[in-house]
C-alpha cells in the first residue's frame, strides 16, 4: 500500500510539472523605443488656441509663432493649431498658416521640399488628409535662398475662425537658415518678432501646450519577441517600467501605464533667450510620431497559431500597398474610433515577423492601450 501510495505521488508530481511547463506565460518581451532617422523634428502646438494678437499682421500681433536657427539638414514640421481670433469689433477672423525660411547669412542656400500636406477642418481634429496628402507625396521641389531673402515653403488653406489646421512639410536644407512658423490675415509683417511661450491663450485659458525642436526625426521603433508552443493562449507578456504586463500604452507621459520610453523630447525657444526642454515629465502627446512596431512570434509547437495585435484605432495606417491613411485599410476594418485588431499566423516550427507602421496624429489625449493575444 505504501509502495502504491508513493508511486500515485509521483505520478502526480510529474504530472504537476509537466502540466506547470506547459501553459507557463512565454517570457516578457522588454519594450525599449529607439529614435530612428538622421534628422530633426519640428513641432508647433503653441498657442493651440490662436487669437489675433498671435497673428504676424503689423495691424494685429505683429508676432511670429515659432522662430529656430535651424542648420544643414533634413527637417519634419509639423502644428496643429484651433482659430479663436476675432477683430476689435469682434468678428470672426480667418488666417492662413506658413512657413518661411529666411537666410540671415552671407552664403546662398538651397532647400528641397520632400513633402507636404495641411488640412483645415472644423470636425477633424486629427487631420487625416493632411497626412494622407504629405505621406503620398513625392514633390521634390529645390529653391536657392540668397542672403538677406526667403522662401516660403507651406502654405496652409484659409483657416476660417472655428476651425483646426493641421500642416505638415518635410525639407532638406545645405547650410544655416532661420525657421519661421507664422500666422496671417494679409500679409506678414517684416518687422513681426517671436512672441515665445504662450502660457495664457485669448480665450484666457492656461495653455498646456508647447513648440519647439527635437534633434531626431519623428520615428520610433521596437521589436516584439515571444516564443510559444501548442499550449499558450492569452496576451503576450511585455515588460517596461520595472514591472511585466499584459497589455501597454503609449501617448502621453503621465500615469504608470505609460511606456514613457516612446516620447520625443521637445526643446523649445524661449523669447528673450534660453531653452526649455518639454520631456517625459511632461504632458507629451507624441502628437505627429511614428511608430514602427515589429512584432516576431516564433512557434515550436506542431500547430498553426494565430496571433492579433489590438489598439485603439486613433492612427494614420500604413497600407499593405505601401499607401497611407487613417480610414480603414486592407491590414483590417472598423472606424477611426474602434479598437482596431490585426490579424496573423504563424505555422508549426517557424517565427514570423509582423511589421505595423502607424503615426500617432493630433487632438488626441490620454493613454492609448495596446495588447497581443494569441488565440
Amino acid at each position: 500500500m505504501r509502495k502504491f501510495l508513493t508511486l500515485l505521488t509521483a505520478v502526480i508530481l510529474i504530472f504537476t510539472m509537466f502540466t506547470q511547463v506547459a501553459y507557463a506565460a512565454p517570457t516578457a518581451s522588454a519594450i525599449s523605443y529607439s529614435k530612428a532617422g538622421a534628422g530633426y523634428f519640428i513641432y508647433g502646438n503653441n498657442p493651440e488656441k490662436v487669437g489675433r494678437n498671435d497673428l504676424a499682421d503689423a495691424n494685429l500681433g505683429n508676432k511670429i509663432v515659432y522662430q529656430q536657427n535651424i542648420s544643414a539638414g533634413t527637417y519634419q514640421f509639423f502644428a496643429e493649431h484651433a482659430n479663436h481670433c476675432k477683430t476689435a469689433q469682434n468678428q470672426p477672423l480667418a488666417f492662413v498658416l506658413a512657413v518661411r525660411l529666411k537666410n540671415t547669412s552671407t552664403s546662398s542656400v538651397s532647400v528641397t521640399i520632400q513633402k507636404r500636406g495641411s488640412q483645415v477642418s472644423s470636425t477633424n481634429g486629427i487631420g487625416s488628409q493632411a497626412w494622407q496628402d504629405y505621406l503620398n507625396s513625392n514633390l521634390n521641389y529645390t529653391y536657392t535662398i540668397a542672403p538677406g531673402s526667403y522662401q516660403d515653403i507651406l502654405y496652409s488653406p484659409t483657416v476660417a475662425y472655428g476651425t483646426i489646421v493641421n500642416a505638415i512639410v518635410k525639407f532638406n536644407i545645405s547650410g544655416s537658415l532661420q525657421f519661421n512658423e507664422v500666422l496671417y490675415a494679409n500679409s506678414i509683417s517684416s518687422t513681426a518678432t517671436y512672441e515665445g511661450h504662450i502660457t495664457t491663450n485669448t480665450l484666457g485659458e492656461t495653455e498646456n501646450t508647447y513648440k519647439g525642436i527635437s534633434s531626431t526625426l519623428p520615428r520610433v521603433l521596437n521589436t516584439y519577441s515571444w516564443t510559444i508552443d501548442n499550449s499558450f493562449s492569452g496576451n503576450l507578456p511585455v515588460s517596461y517600467r520595472g514591472s511585466t504586463r499584459n497589455q501597454y500604452y503609449i501617448n502621453g507621459a503621465y500615469g504608470t501605464n505609460n511606456v514613457q520610453n516612446d516620447i520625443i523630447y521637445i526643446t523649445e525657444a524661449q523669447l528673450g533667450g534660453g531653452t526649455v526642454t518639454y520631456d517625459c515629465n511632461y504632458n507629451l502627446g507624441n502628437w505627429g510620431v511614428q511608430y514602427d512596431d515589429t512584432y516576431t512570434i516564433t512557434n515550436t509547437g506542431s500547430s498553426t497559431r494565430t496571433v492579433r495585435v489590438h489598439f485603439y484605432n486613433r492612427y494614420i495606417m500604413l497600407n499593405n500597398d505601401g499607401t497611407w491613411n487613417s480610414n480603414p485599410n486592407t491590414l483590417s476594418g472598423g472606424s477611426p474610433t474602434d479598437e482596431k485588431v490585426i490579424t496573423f499566423t504563424v505555422p508549426a516550427n517557424s517565427t514570423v515577423s509582423q511589421i505595423i507602421k502607424k503615426i500617432f496624429p493630433a487632438n488626441f489625449n490620454g493613454s492609448v492601450y495596446h495588447y497581443v493575444e494569441v488565440i
